[in-house]
């Protein structure tokens, strides 16, 4: 066993432990959250299959390689999971009123004048 392939099999790992950690620790009261962090958790464990795939048929990989693909793949993953985080938090209140929308009664009525 080289340096690359266990540095892929260390993070591929990690991928399948993320998942059981997104399975377990998100919230059951907000299944959408839960399904695209799940979602976007196997297409990490993919990639970091995919970088495995690579570093077992072919040995003489260079680590630096190995490195940035696993960089790679992570990034993507971490932004993938922050825009859904982001995305449910910010539009899934829906109930809440916005921060523009003003609740005055002279706004909601304008042509009653005040103190008549």
């Amino acid at each position: 066993m080289n340096t690359a392939l266990i540095t892929s099999i260390s993070f591929f790992g990690f991928s399948l432990l993320l998942l059981l950690a997104a399975f377990f620790a998100l919230p059951k009261k907000n299944p959408v959250l839960r399904k695209y962090i799940c979602i976007s958790t196997v297409l990490y464990i993919s990639g970091t299959l995919l970088v495995l795939i690579i570093t077992i048929f072919k040995r003489s990989v260079p680590m630096g390689f190995v490195w940035l693909c696993e960089a790679l793949v992570f990034a993507i993953y971490a932004c993938s999971s922050g825009m859904i985080l982001y995305v449910v938090k910010k539009f899934a209140d829906g109930a809440k009123p916005s921060a523009n929308s003003n609740s005055d009664k002279i706004l909601e009525d304008p042509d009653k004048e005040i103190g008549h």
